[in-house]
């Protein structure tokens, strides 16, 4: 998904942070022309670093798939 999107000038970056020692996943969108952002931020859950780890993709994911509206087919039972 990400060279389609990179041939339209769209850039997609994934950092974290925190806030009162809750680590958050955030993604960002970029527009490469005019350098517009939109950002969205999620808490991971607690757990063991495997957990986070499994909580840190799926969040990433699920972040793209609703900031850009995307149909997906619901695999989590595979």
């Amino acid at each position: 998904m990400e060279p389609a999107l990179t041939e339209q000038g769209i850039l997609i970056k994934h950092k974290s942070r925190g806030h009162d020692g809750v680590p958050y996943v955030v993604t960002q969108i970029v527009l490469v022309e005019t350098n517009d952002t939109d950002e969205s931020e999620w808490p991971v859950p607690p757990g063991t670093a495997q957990e986070q780890g499994s909580w840190i993709t799926y969040l990433r994911r699920y972040q793209l798939v609703c900031m850009l509206s995307l149909n997906v087919e619901d695999d989590d039972g595979a």
